[in-house]
């Protein structure tokens, strides 16, 4: 694969995740918009180092053990986190395994749906720990299933779906057509 017709160059197009609203105080973090936004090639290293990142600026999360650098979210952070993962699937997911982009990708949906409903009633102004380990929580499965892709091709969505025919529409596996 080369040139303009490389899947990495083109963006995901699947459909059910708009953008979550961002309310609150702004937040000093600025993490890349949505042409240079990727969780590849090691997808945990680039979320802990967004972390670490929100770590230094907010301090960690109440209850926590400083060296599990869990950093302090306002509903601010959690909504600028959360769109970024959104950004970088998008630009992540047409090198990968249809099958497995179309698991992935829906899960990610799944989240962001659990995601908002808990930013819906946190505090704008304070740590929202729900919303938080709502958003750790739901982006360690992403994170998991990028590497497993990655590592074998089709091996996210064997596991996900026993009733594969039902789950992949045209529309899942090829969202660019529709």
């Amino acid at each position: 694969m080369s040139g303009s017709t490389d899947a990495s160059a083109r963006r995901y197009q699947g459909r059910g995740i708009g953008e979550l609203k961002t309310v609150g105080p702004r937040t000093a973090v600025r993490l890349p918009g949505a042409d240079a936004a990727t969780l590849l090639p090691h997808p945990h290293r680039v979320h802990t180092s967004v972390l670490k990142e929100f770590f230094a600026i907010n301090g960690p999360a109440p209850d926590t053990r400083p060296q599990d650098f869990e950093p302090a979210l306002r509903p601010r952070d959690i909504t600028v986190i959360a769109n970024f993962v959104t950004l970088a699937l998008r630009n992540d997911l047409p090198g990968l395994d249809r099958y497995d982009a179309a698991v992935i990708w829906e899960k990610w949906r799944q989240s962001v749906a659990a995601i908002r409903e808990r930013l819906r009633v946190a505090d704008r102004e304070r740590h929202a720990p729900r919303a938080s380990d709502e958003l750790l929580t739901r982006t360690w499965v992403v994170r998991e299933d990028l590497v497993a892709s990655i590592a074998t091709p089709g091996q996210v969505s064997q596991r996900y779906c026993p009733w594969k025919a039902d789950f992949f529409t045209y529309e899942r596996l090829h969202p660019e057509a529709v």
